[in-house]
Parts: C-alpha cells; structure tokens; sequence
C-alpha cells in the first residue's frame, strides 16, 4: 500500500487507470481510492463512482472519503459542476456511511449558493444531528446576505434545543436584521430561549432590548435574571446605563442596591458620578453602603472630595468605614514612588483632619496611618499629642 499511496502524493495522473483496477481487489481497495481522491481529477472521480455501487461494505468508507475529497479538489479547479456531481452522487447514496454523506452535504452547501438557503433550512427543520451541526457553522460562515433574515424568519419552526444554537450563529453573523425576531423570542420563548436570546441582543447591541432586560433583572426566574444582569453590565452602549439609573428611583431599597452593583459593574464613565450622588444623599445605609463598595474600585483623584465630603457628613458608621475604605484604596491606586502617597491625596485628608471631630476625625486618622508617608505621619502625631483619638 505505501506504493500505492506514493502514486497519490505525486498526483501521477496516468496511473488512475491502474488505480482504478486496484479498487476491485480487497487488499489495495482502500489505498488506491486515497490515492484517486488525492489526484482529484475527472478520471479519478469517475473511477471512484464506477466502483460505488459494487463497493463492499469494509470498501464503502475509503471510497465515500475520496470521492469527497476529489469533489474537493474539482472545486477548488473551479469545476464547480463537475464538483456538485460528485458530491451529489455521495449525498444521495443510500449506503453512504454518515460522515461521508455530512462531509458531501457540507460541500454543496459551500459551492452551490442558490441551494443554501434551502439545505440550511432543511437540515434545521428535518435532518439528523451531524448536518444539523454542520448547518448551524455554516450558517455562521456564508455570505449570502439575505441569509440572516431567513433564518430569524423560522426560528417558531424549530424545536427549542435547535432554536437556542440558531439564535446563537445569528449573533454571531452581527446582522441587525435579525434583531425583531430575537426580541420576539426574549419576550415570549422558554427560558433557555429567552437567555440566549438575551445575549445574541446584548451582542448585537440593540437598544430596544435594554427596558426588556431592566425588567427581567428584577422579575424573573433566578437563570434568567442572572443572564439578564450579565448582558446589562456588559451592553455596548449607554442605553444600559440610562436604564439603571431609574432603578434609583424606585422605593425599593433592594432595587436601588442592586443598581449601584450593576452600574459599577459597567465601568463607565456615567458609573462613579451616579455612585457618589446615590452614596451621599440615598436615604437608607444600605444603599449608601452598597454605593461606596461599588464605587472603592472606581474612583479616581478627582473623585477624592466628594468621597471625603461623605466621610465628614454621614452619621452612619458603615457608611464612614465603606468611605474611608473607597478613600484609602483610590490613594493607593495614585502611590507609586517608594510607598508615599502623593500630596494630591495626603493634602486634602490632613486639611480635612485639621477641621473635623468625633468619628469622622478618627476615621481620618485611621485612613492617614493606612497611607503612611512623612506628612501623614506627621498629621497622625499632631492628632495623637491633641488626645483627638
């Protein structure tokens, strides 16, 4: 057999007849039909479809594989006739083992583009698993430009776990087109329809989706309102972020919590001015608290004053601890030579030390320990030798 395939590798175009001989016998059958699918001309197809049909059973698979793979080789000559012959003849085989038949429906497909749609549709529909798979990759790939809204037209048509995996190479394709019918299928589809709706919207960044998805973050089954809580944080444009700051007005202490997590979950730049606004005036701790929090990762230098504003202003000790946590961590974010904050941040905490009392002063005294540094060293000891601690 290493002969054999030697012909096929040096493509030896006069040994098919010879090779075509060597399909009968049990010994070389396999051998000789990879070498006449590597030379992948007419003849050599020819002679792989001659010896189809009398083709034992041990002898069918090599020779469904090379004829695939001379159909390959038509194509790529741009013999896109004599190709769609060829794979056809595999396809419609009634004996055809099933990965040579998937591997022939995949070739038509790719180089016959007046039957895409229809086979696509088809194997959603009616075929077995393995096209099924096939179709949903290549309904990814092609580009028929008219394919998108095709598909997002049957989606009702197909059974659940089929709709999900075309939902999702809908995404993929980044057609606005298709967004109607995936709003349909997240307002009205099973869960699992509905979160992979939501996500193939969040991907496309249609904005109609947000409202929808505001809502299911707060009413809905805990699968789908942690998907709903994903796409929100993670959506492509602003629309999100308008979305959540209505949350802040809702009565719903628990609602206005959620939101501060959610709009710091964003990392936008609407993000920190909401959390400072709804960390200063909100009128339950909690909230506050769970503003701050969201907010310690975020801010930056010029974010300090209000967060110090806080600190010297609130009665609450959660709030004073989550604030001067948000103070220390932004301060540490702005430390970059040898440990010692810059006086950008150690300035306006000793000023604020040197005007405050009570809790909010030994808060600062704390915060300017964390910080360290000659200056805040200094602060700390004129606190101490005052008895202010």
């Amino acid at each position: 057999s290493g002969a054999i395939n030697s012909i096929g590798v040096r493509q030896d175009l006069e040994a098919v007849p010879t090779l075509a001989k060597l399909l009968a016998n049990p010994d070389t059958s396999a051998a000789a039909a990879l070498s006449l699918g590597k030379i992948g001309t007419k003849k050599a197809a020819a002679a792989l479809q001659q010896h189809l049909e009398k083709a034992s059973p041990e002898q069918l698979p090599a020779i469904c594989k090379a004829l695939v793979r001379a159909a390959d080789a038509l194509a790529a000559e741009g013999m896109t006739h004599d190709s769609i012959n060829v794979y056809t003849k595999v396809f419609g085989f009634s004996k055809v083992p099933p990965p040579a038949r998937t591997a022939a429906w995949i070739g038509i497909v790719r180089i016959a583009p007046a039957r895409q749609r229809g086979m696509i549709t088809r194997a959603f529909r009616t075929d077995g698993d393995a096209q099924f798979t096939s179709a949903v990759q290549l309904a990814m790939e092609l580009d028929d430009p008219d394919l998108a809204a095709h598909l997002a037209s049957i989606l009702d048509d197909l059974p659940e776990h089929r709709r999900i995996l075309v939902i999702q190479a809908l995404a993929e394709r980044m057609d606005p087109i298709v967004a109607p019918a995936l709003m349909k299928q997240l307002n009205t589809g099973a869960t699992p329809v509905r979160i992979a709706a939501a996500r193939a919207l969040t991907r496309l960044g249609h904005a109609p989706a947000v409202p929808i998805l505001s809502t299911l973050v707060q009413r809905s089954d805990p699968a789908l309102m942690a998907v709903a809580r994903e796409c929100l944080a993670g959506f492509p444009d602003d629309s999100a972020d308008t979305a959540i700051t209505k949350w802040f007005l809702s009565d719903d202490p628990e609602v206005r919590r959620a939101g501060t997590k959610l709009i710091g979950s964003r990392h936008t730049d609407l993000a920190v001015p909401v959390l400072l606004k709804i960390a200063a005036k909100d009128e339950e701790a909690s909230v506050r608290v769970a503003a701050l929090t969201s907010v310690r990762d975020l801010a930056g230098i010029k974010d300090l004053p209000p967060l110090l504003e806080i600190l010297l202003q609130t009665r609450s000790e959660a709030v004073t601890q989550c604030a001067s946590h948000a103070i220390v961590a932004l301060c540490a974010r702005q430390t970059t030579d040898a440990n010692t904050p810059p006086p950008a941040c150690v300035d306006p905490l000793v000023a604020a030390l040197e005007n405050s009392s009570g809790p909010s002063k030994a808060a600062l005294v704390r915060i300017l320990q964390r910080l360290g540094g000659p200056k805040a060293t200094e602060a700390v000891r004129r606190a101490t030798v005052k008895g202010c601690l």
